[in-house]
């Protein structure tokens, strides 16, 4: 006779797999995720808004930099620490709504095209202008840059890309950085939320849903970029969007922790938030 034996136990409720960090759900399923999950995802994310940032700058910025370099004189070099140019007066080079190009001896500023951003060249530095203010950069004094059409057209032309790839590559990967930074910045928020509501959440996987909980607000601030790429925002609303975007974290921390399953069945409180625990 054969016997069979029946478990009264509780079947364990399917966890879901995390593959989206848009919903405080998808960001929850993160903290039990690894961390090659996580990062896979900071890269997809990472690559996408890297390309917008490249798109942006080929659309944006790069036209008015041809219209410049072929400006150039036709002598013209950065040595020593000073702009080596025989020019009478301020030179406009080039100019549209996001970048303006110009030469300016002695930084009058009369003649640059008005822009987002205004580079200007002076005799010992250049100046970075915008809604903010300027920033004045010296030339290093081992610094040698041909400015002269007949060495500067055919340079820019032969690195215009490799420039692309380079704000493709160094956007995806900068923007890892700051994502895995930010994320270890919110660890203690996270951990105060699950503290008060019960929930036993290591450092390590506090660390995995609040780098997370940073996606939705790189999708509107990569959203936002390409409305500014195609002139349906301006540089203010742009700023705006630029703040708002870093306060819906400060949203989706608390949301996602409320979303994880109470784990810890003894009874007693979970441990100090800020203690260091042994992360996974």
């Amino acid at each position: 006779m054969t016997s069979e034996s029946t478990s009264t136990a509780p079947a364990a409720a399917p966890q879901r797999g995390a593959w989206q960090p848009f919903t405080p759900q998808g960001v929850a399923a993160f903290a039990r995720a690894g961390w090659g999950r996580l990062l896979a995802m900071l890269m997809l994310m990472g690559l996408g808004a890297g390309l917008v940032m490249m798109w942006f700058v080929r659309g944006a910025w790069f036209p008015p930099v041809d219209k410049a370099v072929a400006a150039l004189p036709f002598s013209g070099e950065i040595a020593g620490g000073r702009l080596l140019m025989n020019i009478q007066g301020p030179l406009p080079l080039a100019g549209n709504r996001y970048l303006a190009l110009a030469i300016d001896l002695d930084h009058r500023g009369t003649e640059t095209p008005p822009a987002d951003l205004q580079i200007e060249l002076g005799a010992t530095n250049l100046h970075l202008r915008g809604v903010l203010g300027y920033v004045e950069v010296p030339y290093p004094p081992a610094w040698y840059l041909p400015l002269n059409q007949r060495q500067a057209v055919p340079w820019w032309g032969a690195w215009k890309q490799a420039v692309l790839a380079g704000v493709w590559v160094a956007g995806t990967v900068g923007l890892m950085f700051i994502w895995i930074f930010l994320g270890l910045l919110y660890v203690p928020l996270a951990r105060v939320v699950a503290w008060l509501r019960g929930v036993e959440l290591r450092v390590s996987a506090a660390w995995r849903l609040c780098a997370a909980s940073l996606m939705p607000g790189a999708v509107i601030m990569t959203a936002a970029l390409w409305a500014y790429g195609w002139g349906l925002i301006d540089l203010v609303r742009l700023g705006l969007v630029a703040i708002f975007h870093v306060m819906v974290a400060w949203v989706y921390v608390p949301l996602s922790v409320l979303c994880l399953p109470r784990n810890n069945q003894s009874g007693k409180p979970p441990g100090n938030p800020f203690e260091t625990a042994k992360g996974r």
